[in-house]
């Protein structure tokens, strides 16, 4: 019992000098997260003591995250800035097996934080006035010091340095020209090159506003580069409403490619990333058929194999895989096949399957052999299925095929010929 009492009186201790729990590891003295909260509760907290919310947005697969909580949140200079000013939460943004009963509660925070303020990088840190109003925001890992991050998160003080002030006050003036769209123009290739796509988005719907054709080659290069990344963008919309037309104009179908891709960032990423409980298909395609009916079948089937090759369930990656490509094998690059077969390769052991992978990577090897440089890897990767399916005869010659497509470059060299003699050996070539 004595031990027991002492042991309680150095947890008081420890936690009224400043120790805090981030993201569930004991760190030394350092900010002060109320990991505890929900996002409602933590704004709550934060107005009734007068103060700052400063809220982390992470990924447990980012390493820049990592690297804020271990080296820069855990020093004592940040804590003593921080505590004084700020009520500081943490979210996660992403979703695993692991995950505690606390990071499930706030899932949906961090659907509608990502989703309010279109939150694509990490760490992204979200910063709140003490009436619970978004002024600031900062991407990506401060720097290598302490004093960088203080400076950087002080900007949230001082209204003419603050995002969302700043951005306000930037795009009345853009309006204000808004006739003047070289300016305009000018001003969007400004926001691309500094990769600020929310900035993007916003001037690109002024450009489109202003102009009585948007709907030209070079106009929707612009769109798609911007869609690529922006949340909710008008560009979308402008897109799918014109989608026949753009396609005239485009010559191609990569705005389709973007606005499915845009379609899974969006709609499926945040229902399957990291989600240990098999999805609901059938659900999530009558959700997408209602808004996207022209996109709804090709999007899901698409994300299937991405997703079960995420949950390590090789047996439905691969049937999905078959699925995808007999049904799209005529609209996927070579880049898209080479990649699901290498795949298949390395996790699936039904031979069936391999067959299949077989067909299609013949097919895009047989394109390459017609280039003037076909890819050594896609040969490597018809080879190598070839022996994993017991032809190491074949299999053998097409390593040797890849070897000469590889010529010059001394490391894919170095590797085929390894794999050659595995081969010759009938050593496996995969784990």
């Amino acid at each position: 019992m004595r031990n027991l009492s002492v042991l309680a009186i150095l947890v008081i201790v420890t936690h009224l000098s400043g120790i805090s729990q981030v993201n569930n590891d004991v760190v030394p003295i350092g900010i002060q997260f109320h990991n505890d909260l929900t996002f409602k509760a933590a704004r709550a907290l934060a107005k009734q003591e007068n103060r700052y919310l400063f809220v982390d947005c992470y990924t447990t697969w980012c390493g820049p995250c990592r690297y804020m909580r271990d080296s820069i949140f855990s020093t004592k200079k940040a804590g003593e800035y921080m505590n004084e000013r700020f009520v500081c939460t943490a979210i996660q943004m992403d979703k695993t097996s692991r995950d505690s009963k606390l990071t499930k509660k706030k899932y949906k925070d961090a659907f509608e934080l990502s989703n309010s303020y279109e939150i694509t990088a990490y760490p992204t840190f979200l910063i709140f006035n003490s009436n619970g109003v978004i002024v600031h925001r900062i991407v990506g890992a401060t720097g290598s010091d302490v004093d960088s991050f203080i400076v950087k998160v002080s900007d949230a003080f001082v209204p003419e340095k603050q995002y969302y002030v700043q951005q306000n006050m930037y795009l009345r003036k853009i309006l204000e020209r808004k006739d003047d769209t070289l300016f305009v123009m000018q001003e969007l290739q400004a926001a691309l090159s500094s990769r600020d796509y929310r900035k993007s988005s916003a001037i690109l719907d002024i450009y489109l506003s202003s102009i009585r054709s948007p709907l030209t080659k070079e106009n929707i290069k612009l769109i798609e580069r911007v869609i690529h990344f922006a949340k909710n963008d008008p560009g979308m919309t402008l897109l799918l409403e014109h989608i026949e037309e753009v396609r005239c104009i485009d010559g191609n179908d990569w705005a389709d490619g973007l606005i499915r891709n845009r379609i899974a960032c969006d709609e499926l990423a945040p229902l399957l990333d990291g989600n240990p409980h098999s999805p609901k298909w059938s659900k999530i395609r009558m959700d997408l058929v209602d808004r996207y009916p022209s996109y709804a079948d090709r999007v899901i089937a698409e994300a299937k194999p991405n997703y079960y090759l995420r949950q390590n369930d090789f047996k439905k990656f691969g049937q999905s895989a078959v699925e995808y490509v007999e049904k799209y094998q005529a609209t996927l690059s070579n880049y898209e096949l080479n990649s699901l077969a290498w795949d298949i390769f390395l996790h699936v052991d039904d031979k069936s399957v391999l067959a299949k992978a077989s067909d299609w990577s013949k097919t895009v090897v047989d394109q390459q052999l017609a280039l003037p440089h076909p890819s050594a890897n896609y040969i490597d990767t018809y080879a190598n299925i070839l022996f994993k399916l017991g032809d190491q005869k074949h299999a053998i010659f097409w390593e040797r095929e890849a070897l000469k497509a590889a010529a010059g470059d001394a490391d894919k060299a170095k590797l085929f010929n390894e794999t050659i003699a595995k081969m010759s050996d009938n050593i496996k070539t995969w784990n």
